[in-house]
């Protein structure tokens, strides 16, 4: 059985490389993305499964898809005129909701 990993930020520069480390080691991998039709036109291979938050916020997910373990490179840094509260939400809340989904199932 193949091992399932969860990359949050897979679609940034570092999560792209890691994505496609994992692929060629026969992983599946599942990225959170805030635009799932946008990156799965972009790049489609059978073990790659973009998902946006609610689909990961749902306990259910991780033990159907037996994920092994969750990378998080999700990096706003507030380049774009951000604010405070959407920088700390994107670093700081949406891993710390996942890691937290990730422990209750």
């Amino acid at each position: 059985m193949k091992k399932s990993i969860m990359i949050l930020g897979g679609t940034g520069f570092l999560g792209t490389v890691l994505t496609n480390n994992f692929l060629l080691e026969g992983y599946n991998v599942f990225i959170l993305t805030r635009d799932t039709k946008v990156y799965s036109a972009r790049q489609h291979h059978e073990n790659l499964r973009y998902c946006d938050l609610g689909v990961l916020q749902d306990p259910n997910f991780y033990k159907e898809n037996k994920i092994s373990f969750i990378i998080n490179t999700i990096a706003n840094y507030g380049r774009d005129g951000e604010k405070k509260t959407e920088i700390i939400e994107a670093n700081y809340c949406v891993p710390r909701k996942i890691f937290e989904m990730c422990l209750l199932s």
